[in-house]
């Protein structure tokens, strides 16, 4: 009987350290939940299966009855999430990298891997790549943001900040995986790219369900013309961070803006000294929310140095969207996105602009918020500009999205 009951309780104690181990060091009951089988999404290659990316995501998230409201702003969770000693793990300054990548943060593999695509009429050198993610951990969480850093082997900066990625915000589970392909393009034929994505943590075995953010490294890689490793510069993050890119990406309340701009050209006017300079916004808006929302408004504020020091700004705002839109609404179901182009304009060769869009909630629409546009440079060599002039509208947005 004792030999029985010492075989009994190792089998059990055996048992409990497996379980430990399989959960990351915390104890989990067994749940009487049927097993879910993985999901594994290729990249899309067509409108329809983007749909169809987008609709599955939005599905998941409303099933899981999560609210709507609770968020942290994507810019704060990247740079709360970055270490030092991370940092130089990814980014391996001084290294001949290879045009791949992988990296695993909080059991979200992201893996990249670049292909030259040529030379451009323009001169520009284009890469195609594609990301895949795999969730090997216990948690289900879904991709919100991206950031992505892009040098040259001049070392020159470009900084793309945006919702999701193709449109999709996509929801994995333990073991899901999900794939995109997307492109850049450099003005010198070697280079290299990093970044990260930012993740909500829907649903945990530890902690139950409920909302929680963290950012998702990119290890640093290779862009060359021969697709082979090469020793390419590394960015000054710490410079960099002080200047504001040509670039924005703001959620309120799950509907997420990301905003960038690029010059278009100088308008010429009777007086020299009122002629303008003309900026074209790129904006997209993903609706990560379970039910359709409704854009019923819009407004942009253009801000140069010099009407910062005076507490002004050039307003441009309407019904509807605006830019392509016009005075249209927007109706985007619950998943889906959207791009408005429009133009900005300044008195000055280097600006800032910001704003916000109007946005009905629900299929009723009962209640309306103020969805915020991010702060972003306007410069004529599209580079990143000094900080300046934050005004009291912003201070306030900021401190009511909080």
């Amino acid at each position: 009987m004792r030999v029985d009951l010492t075989t009994a309780v190792l089998a059990s104690m055996m048992a409990m350290i497996a379980q430990y181990l399989l959960c990351g060091g915390g104890i989990a009951f067994a749940s009487l939940e049927p097993a879910v089988q993985p999901e594994h999404v290729h990249a899309a290659k067509s409108e329809r299966d983007i749909n169809e990316q987008q609709r599955r995501s939005a599905q998941k998230f409303a099933q899981m009855g999560l609210p709507s409201d609770e968020e942290q702003q994507p810019d704060e969770v990247r740079l709360s999430s970055e270490t030092l000693i991370e940092t130089d793990l990814v980014m391996r300054c001084g290294e001949k990298l290879p045009p791949e990548s992988a990296w695993t943060t909080r059991g979200v593999e992201i893996h990249v891997r670049a292909h030259y695509h040529g030379q451009q009429p323009e001169r520009e050198h284009q890469w195609k790549y594609v990301v895949s993610f795999r969730n090997g951990g216990l948690d289900t969480v879904q991709m919100l943001t991206r950031h992505w850093i892009f040098i040259n082997e001049d070392g020159v900066v470009h900084e793309m900040k945006g919702p999701g990625a193709r449109g999709v915000t996509p929801v994995l589970g333990p073991g899901d995986s999900w794939q995109y392909e997307s492109g850049t393009t450099l003005s010198t034929p070697t280079g290299s790219m990093h970044g990260s994505f930012q993740f909500a943590t829907l649903k945990s075995p530890n902690s139950g369900t409920r909302l929680r953010s963290f950012s998702a490294r990119v290890a640093r890689l290779t862009l060359s013309a021969d697709d082979k490793g090469a020793l390419t510069p590394c960015a000054d993050t710490a410079a960099a961070a002080a200047l504001l890119p040509a670039t924005s990406v703001h959620a309120t309340r799950r509907v997420i803006v990301g905003a960038s701009s690029r010059y278009y050209g100088f308008e010429r006017v009777s007086t020299p000294s009122d002629s303008l300079h003309q900026f074209v916004y790129d904006v997209q808006i993903n609706n990560a929310r379970a039910e359709p929302v409704t854009v019923v408004g819009h407004r942009w504020e253009v801000q140069t140095r010099e009407q910062a020091e005076r507490g002004e700004a050039t307003v441009i705002s309407g019904p509807g969207a605006g830019g392509t839109m016009e005075e249209r609404e927007l109706q985007l179901p619950a998943g889906e996105a959207m791009r408005i182009q429009g133009l900005l304009t300044a008195a000055a060769p280097m600006a800032r602009a910001y704003g916000a869009y109007t946005v009905r909630l629900g299929r009723e629409g009962l209640a309306t918020i103020e969805v915020k546009i991010g702060e972003m440079a306007l410069s004529i060599d599209e580079r990143p500009v000094p900080r300046f002039g934050l005004n009291e509208h912003q201070e306030d947005d900021d401190a009511g999205d909080s």
